[in-house]
């Protein structure tokens, strides 16, 4: 029993380690984007990833339109190239 405590005890040494280190890590990773100092520590991970997901997704679909609407007028182009013209065949 004392094996399983003490094999307990490291691991959850271990574990607020790296929890500390990945901590630090997301720390300086928001201030290389330039988050304010005064922010960093209040900036949460699952808010920071929500953020950046829900950011993904406006590109995406912004950028999707953007791309139909150059479609839709370059097909519109190409219909007024050949309006009025008679068909000989």
């Amino acid at each position: 029993m004392s094996d399983f405590l003490a094999d307990c005890a490291e691991r959850i040494i271990v574990l607020g380690i790296v929890h500390r280190r990945i901590i630090n890590r997301f720390h300086k990773f928001i201030l290389w984007l330039g988050i304010p100092l005064h922010r960093v520590q209040d900036t949460k991970p699952n808010e920071f990833c929500r953020i950046v997901s829900e950011f993904a997704l406006e590109y995406r679909t912004t950028r999707e339109r953007v791309i139909q609407q150059l479609e839709k007028k370059a097909n519109h182009r190409e219909r007024n190239k050949t309006r009025g013209k008679m068909i000989t065949e």
